[in-house]
């Protein structure tokens, strides 16, 4: 009975130490969970090669760093670029540092969560992950236009244009007639062309037969005074 009892202890000692083997070959995780070891890191188990895995928006970028075993600076980043996480793996487990608690460059001694023994673990990989920066380009475009016309009107007034024609006519009677027109334009604010003329009004009367006439009577007369005298002559 006691030796039955004994192979029983011994079996299940023996089924304990190998299924304890295995999970250390199988590299479980620890039930604790892990300790970042730093204020501004957040420590996870597992593994992670990713952003997406991480997640973390973006994807994975190059930074200038100087790296250690244990320890991480970074000393700069592209330009143009918004960093959304760094990744810092060792061990069981991974930190992951956000931009928001790291503040202005240098971001220095970023190290793996804690091991047992309380120290950080040594880095077996570690990335950053970012995104292009989304610039927005506001264009004020002010237009003024200023637009001054003046306009000045002026008007020319034609004073009244008084034409006076006198027209004489003499006949043999010896009466002398005048006749004048007075023609009076009215004033225009538009150009006005005033046209002369030499000729003599008409006034409906035609001399002609009285001039004739005229020229015979003074004939008649000049004979009848020259006749007598010449008859009177040759008489003596």
């Amino acid at each position: 009975m006691k030796s039955t009892v004994r192979r029983s202890l011994t079996t299940a000692a023996l089924v304990a130490a190998c299924m304890t083997g295995a999970a250390a070959a199988a590299g479980a995780v620890p039930e604790d969970p892990p300790q970042s070891g730093d204020q501004l890191a957040t420590a996870y188990p597992g593994n992670v090669v990713t952003c997406v895995e991480a997640g973390l928006a973006g994807g994975a970028i190059s930074v200038t760093a100087t790296v250690g075993d244990t320890y991480i600076t970074v000393t700069a980043v592209p330009a143009g670029t918004t960093v959304t996480g760094i990744v810092v793996k060792g061990g069981p487990a991974y930190n992951t540092y956000l931009p928001t608690g790291l503040g202005a460059l240098p971001w220095s001694n970023l190290h793996p969560p804690l091991v047992p023994s309380g120290n950080p673990a040594g880095i077996s990989h570690w990335f950053a992950c970012g995104q292009q920066q989304t610039t927005t380009t506001t264009t004020a475009s002010t237009t003024k236009t200023t637009t001054a016309t003046t306009t000045a009107t002026g008007t020319t007034t034609t004073p009244p244009t008084k034409t006076t024609t006198t027209t004489s006519a003499t006949t043999t009677t010896g009466t002398s007639t005048a006749v004048t027109t007075e023609t009076t334009t009215a004033a225009s604010t538009t150009t006005t062309t005033a046209t002369g003329s030499d000729s003599l009004a008409y006034t409906g009367f035609s001399g002609g037969w009285l001039a004739a006439l005229a020229a015979a009577l003074l004939i008649g007369g000049v004979g009848l005074v020259l006749v007598p005298k010449l008859l009177a002559h040759r008489r003596r």
